[in-house]
């Protein structure tokens, strides 16, 4: 299966600490691991968070979950990518595509609508981790969106040398905040794509 993207434009419209402007390799390597584990999403609800062109989202939709939120920044060039990148993907995820999936804008740690309240039973993070200052208030939204007892994906890179810990801390704050064990399922060598000029 092929899918036609594109991403927020890098031209300074959306705020540049986003990073919504490529496809990451996280994004690539969940995207990739649903594909071969299509039972994980199926008949799921399933939520992502800071989506940027959504890639994990739409393997999840053309995998038959049942409904995905696809949440990003409140930014409307980001939320606009989305948007177009589904429309653009209909043929491979179906004409009631509109019908399975939402997008929306979320700041993480802010309050969500009642009627997603604890109703996912996956969550798609990728290359979220990078921002060390987020990690409670991610968690904060992750716990509000999804059931007890779900499925957090997490895929992520290094971006910055040095900075390894920092990144995996989000590991045992989810442990502390939200109950939540965490496993490495898989490791991968993945071509080194943080710009620090950005």
């Amino acid at each position: 299966v092929s899918y036609h993207l594109t991403c927020a434009p890098d031209d300074g419209s959306s705020p540049g600490a986003l990073f919504a402007y490529t496809v990451w390799s996280g994004s690539l390597q969940l995207a990739d691991y649903i594909s071969k584990n299509p039972s994980i999403v199926r008949k799921k609800r399933v939520v992502e968070f800071g989506s940027a062109a959504a890639l994990p989202s739409l393997v999840s939709l053309s995998n038959d979950a049942s409904y995905v939120h696809i949440t990003d920044y409140p930014n409307e060039n980001i939320l606009t990518t989305i948007r177009a990148n589904i429309q653009r993907n209909i043929s491979v995820l179906g004409d009631d595509v509109e019908n399975r999936c939402g997008v929306e804008g979320h700041l993480w740690g802010s309050n969500i609508d009642a009627s997603h309240l604890h109703t996912f039973d996956v969550a798609l993070v990728a290359e979220c981790l990078w921002n060390h200052s987020l990690h409670s208030l991610l968690l904060e939204s992750i716990d509000r969106f999804m059931k007890p007892g779900g499925l957090i994906l997490v895929s992520y890179a290094h971006h910055v040398p040095g900075m390894e810990d920092a990144d995996n801390a989000f590991f045992s704050l989810a442990k502390e905040s939200i109950g939540v064990d965490s496993r490495v399922i898989e490791t991968r060598e993945m071509k080194y794509m943080w710009d620090s000029s950005k």
